[in-house]
């Protein structure tokens, strides 16, 4: 699930992840990355010439919602950018494991 929940709702992301931990196995592995820092809404980029949603998640967040549908976080990665306005935006990789 490599950033696509970016583009999701809070409660689609939810959604998402109860669907994806009934398709896994036991002891399947789950990658999904994301990014936390600014408020979500509809952004413009590099790469498109219209505005795109795009969500920030807190780390938090989609570890609690990854723990209810059954998926253990065991091994992060956080990865750190400044933004023209000194703020800061992470990119989050969570790798999980179904219980």
């Amino acid at each position: 699930m490599s950033f696509c929940i970016v583009h999701l709702f809070e409660k689609e992301t939810k959604e998402v992840l109860k669907k994806v931990s009934k398709i896994l196995n036991e002891k399947g592995k789950l990658y999904i990355s994301f990014m936390q820092g600014k408020e979500s809404g509809y952004e413009k980029t590099s790469f498109s010439e219209e505005k795109i949603y795009f969500n920030y998640y807190s780390e938090e967040m989609i570890e609690t919602e990854l723990k209810k549908v059954g998926i253990i976080p065991y091994k992060k990665y956080k990865q750190d950018y400044k933004e023209l306005d000194g703020s800061i935006t992470s990119d989050i990789f969570i790798f999980g494991e179904k219980i």
